[in-house]
């Protein structure tokens, strides 16, 4: 009976011939340039509770025009731009799909209706 050869724990599939531990140090070592600020890793950037205001009036917006368009509650939003309110993850997420696709919120909101 034949059994499967187990990977080396030094080496991964996914590391393109590379070891593990080799994969590791490269990891930890770009961590550290980042932290130092000599690069900058791919990432992407959420809204913050001050930046509701400046969304709402690029578009045009009151406060509870806002809302309703978004689904949001009004006093929320107030809330939100006088960082009375914290922000969850959640709500950050909506507001950069918002501020970046705002009728892809808009034509998700009239579809579940």
């Amino acid at each position: 009976m034949k059994t499967k050869k187990k990977p080396s724990a030094r080496s991964s599939p996914r590391s393109s011939g590379k070891r593990v531990g080799d994969v590791l140090i490269e990891g930890l070592e770009l961590a550290v340039r980042h932290a130092r600020g000599e690069v900058a890793l791919p990432g992407y950037t959420l809204i913050d509770g001050r930046d509701v205001r400046k969304l709402r009036v690029r578009q045009g917006l009151t406060r509870k025009a806002f809302a309703e368009r978004y689904g949001l509650d009004p006093r929320t939003v107030e809330g939100w731009e006088q960082e009375r309110f914290g922000m969850d993850r959640s709500a950050r997420v909506l507001l950069s799909v918002i501020a970046n696709e705002p009728e892809a919120v808009i034509r998700s909101l009239r579809k579940g209706a």
